[in-house]
């Protein structure tokens, strides 16, 4: 029997809510079907067109000087007008290039400009970097969220990620007793759907959306990170203390079978060139060292905290 079994016989301790399928079922009864219906026949005329690129181009130019430092209160909108006028935000292309260079983390999306029922925020989307950073991005450019929707999304993704936060401690179980994670996910999609209850906005759809990613990222970073602080610290520990080579040293740590999770990755680095991984172990090693201060200073700060100490 899996550890997790034997926690939910023993009434799912630390495992939030047993929630049943009625119960699941009552909480999608209660949550939108869908975001609003945006009619996307009315299209902007060529006047509106114009002005619609010009007030965008300003909303680059503002986004760019803030993350210069500037301050929002020296942004005025009408004070960008006579510092960036009409001939100079076509002369310098709207000031596109601030989405095109990476400056910005998002752009105007082009078939979103040409809709008349948006407002400005719902035509700006985020960008997929390299195709593949989100689930469902062609899913999430079609839905036309509004700012109020997309605030609403953030907080139920911060709080689903700490009231659903239990279920990092089973990832492992994805690849090692798939059924059982199987079940350990279905549990917290249920809770999910009712903390998705407390909130006014997030759809049936939203809500799953969220879970799928957040349970997505964590096992991203399980796979991504799971176990190698502890094999560069091993390594990492022979090259300073005992001037080995990167080889040797993570030779020793290989035979040590003490991280079953990333065996067969040093045992494929071991049998090709080592050279990629010696990189990564060199920058991977400062970041290491700065993690395990934090962890010692949060250790001590714990002790210090607890109750009965002075």
């Amino acid at each position: 029997m899996c550890a997790a079994e034997e926690e939910q016989e023993a009434g799912g301790f630390g495992m939030g809510e047993d929630i049943s399928t009625e119960e699941y079922k009552g909480f999608l009864s209660l949550l939108p079907k869908a975001t609003p219906h945006v009619d996307v026949l009315p299209r902007l005329d060529s006047e509106q067109e114009i002005e619609l690129h010009e007030r965008l181009a300003l909303c680059r130019i503002k986004a760019c000087k803030l993350l210069q430092g500037e301050a929002i209160v020296d942004l005025d909108t009408d004070k960008l007008r006579r510092v960036y006028p009409p001939e100079c935000i076509k002369k310098n292309g709207y000031f596109e290039c601030y989405e095109e260079d990476g400056t910005l983390g998002w752009f105007f999306h082009p078939d979103h400009c040409e809709l008349a029922a948006l407002d400005d925020y719902q035509r700006l989307v985020l960008k997929n970097e390299g195709g593949y950073e989100y689930m469902d991005w062609n899913g999430y450019c079609l839905g036309y969220h509004t700012y109020e929707i997309d605030r609403e999304y953030v907080k139920y993704c911060e709080t689903i990620s700490k009231e659903i936060k239990w279920i990092e401690d089973y990832v492992a179980l994805n690849s090692t007793c798939r059924e059982e994670w199987f079940k350990l996910t279905n549990r917290g999609a249920f809770q999910a759907m009712k903390i998705a209850t407390r909130f006014t906005k997030i759809s049936v759809g939203l809500a799953h959306l969220a879970f799928m990613e957040y349970i997505s990222n964590l096992s991203e970073d399980f796979y991504n990170s799971k176990e190698l602080d502890g094999v560069f610290f091993e390594v990492w520990k022979r090259v300073t203390k005992q001037q080995k080579s990167f080889r040797d040293a993570l030779k020793e740590v290989h035979e040590l079978n003490k991280f079953q999770l990333r065996q067969r990755l040093m045992e494929y680095v071991l049998q090709h060139d080592c050279s990629d991984m010696e990189t990564h172990f060199g920058l991977e090693r400062l970041a290491f060292m700065g993690r395990l201060i934090a962890r010692r200073f949060r250790s001590k700060r714990g002790m210090n905290n607890t109750p009965g100490r002075s």
